[in-house]
């Protein structure tokens, strides 16, 4: 898995106009996700747990897990800016249903 984020808000291009995430390849979803889920409990580092509401756009064309958080976490851990097309990478681990893992793979 991988950082994300998506366009910046019309006319503002600075890091912090931007909506940060985690992108989840369309076959991982697939495999890790269930349709009937309205959120996923994250766990960060094995320390930050957070709640991330599954948008219906996440079954169609935009597979992101979105949050405020991911914002802080990746200023925290000095991921942004990242290089364009190389995002940081991530292990995701499915730990029990909905309730997932998170850590960084490699420092960016």
């Amino acid at each position: 898995m991988s950082a994300w984020k998506d366009g910046a808000q019309p006319g503002c291009y600075e890091w912090w106009c931007y909506t940060y995430g985690i992108r989840i390849k369309r076959k991982d979803r697939d495999r890790l996700f269930d349709p009937s889920w309205k959120y996923v409990v994250i766990i960060v580092e094995d320390k930050v747990r957070i709640t991330v509401k599954i948008t219906d756009s996440f079954w169609r064309s935009c597979s992101e897990l979105r949050h405020q958080f991911f914002k802080e976490y990746f200023l925290k851990k000095n991921y942004i800016p990242w290089p364009r097309g190389k995002p940081p990478k991530f292990l995701f681990q499915r730990i029990k249903d909905n309730v997932f893992r998170l850590a960084p793979l490699s420092s960016t």
